[in-house]
């Protein structure tokens, strides 16, 4: 099966067409990825930020937030969608992954004993 050119896509729909050619040649993993990979990268920065100038990273509230930064990106990123189709870019499923780590994590940063109140 060959893979599909960029150049076949019609770019006069703007620039998220790259978005959506990456994410179509990937089979959905494009997008995921990206934001996996932000989550990641906002979680470690913090985290290793903090604990570079407290002496004390603090992983719960870096993690939680770290969370809702991806689901913020997230909702940005459902906005957009195709012309002809209406399809969005993110995926109903990839959306509620998204939206059960965020509760999950702001449970374990609610319910963190060792925090004082």
């Amino acid at each position: 099966m060959a893979w599909e050119y960029l150049a076949e896509r019609g770019m006069s729909d703007g620039p998220t067409v790259i978005l959506f050619w990456l994410n179509d040649i990937t089979g959905g993993l494009f997008i995921n990825g990206t934001l996996f990979a932000l989550w990641i990268i906002i979680l470690l920065s913090m985290y290793f930020s903090k604990k570079t100038l407290t002496g004390d990273g603090d992983f719960l509230m870096c993690l939680s937030s770290a969370s809702f930064g991806t689901f913020v990106i997230t909702v940005i990123l459902s906005l957009i969608t195709k012309m002809d189709t209406g399809v969005s870019l993110i995926s109903g499923f990839t959306f509620a992954v998204v939206i059960i780590i965020l509760c999950i994590s702001a449970l374990l940063l609610f319910f963190d004993k060792s925090r004082d109140m």
